[in-house]
């Protein structure tokens, strides 16, 4: 059998305990805040603005996420207006909030804070509770059928009248 030197000894333990890096990064975003009624509420923009923020978390920065609307409109492909609004409906709905706001003369950015995330710069603790979006109700004059067109199923707990079966006597 072959001996090791130390040297190769040392390079296999500390390769076995090494965490393999691709390269790749990964956004996350959790169910319970996709499922939000806050977030079905922001438009389209607000939605693709978000991701590029999430794009700069690195997951020891939030509360210190540097994005100025006019790098927000450029990876967007839209107008600066566009982006400010975006940005803007993301802090009224309450997924992300800006920490210091930027200045023109100043040549500053706005840094932003992802709520459901613990901030790193304050020590804030993470939005964890996020109402989910209410489904509306069939129309009663549908008996039976939801009028969903992703849930196009019968609700099997009270027939509509015209279904009821005759049963001979």
């Amino acid at each position: 059998m072959m001996q090791l030197s130390d040297r190769s000894k040392r390079g296999r333990a500390q390769g076995r305990n090494r965490r393999k890096q691709s390269g790749r990064r990964f956004i996350q975003l959790y169910s319970n805040v996709k499922r939000s009624d806050a977030y079905h509420s922001l438009s389209a923009l607000a939605r693709c603005a978000m991701i590029e923020v999430l794009d700069k978390y690195t997951g020891i920065n939030n509360g210190m996420i540097v994005m100025s609307v006019r790098d927000l409109a450029e990876r967007l492909n839209c107008s600066r207006n566009g982006a400010s609004r975006a940005l803007r409906d993301l802090d009224d709905a309450g997924l992300v909030r800006p920490m210091e706001v930027g200045t023109l003369k100043g040549r500053r950015a706005s840094t932003y804070r992802l709520t459901f995330y613990r901030c790193d710069k304050t020590g804030d603790l993470p939005t964890s509770h996020w109402p989910e979006r209410l489904r509306t109700v069939p129309p009663e004059s549908h008996e039976g059928v939801v009028a969903s067109p992703q849930r196009a199923t019968k609700d099997l707990t009270v027939p509509p009248e015209s279904h009821k079966r005759q049963i001979p006597q």
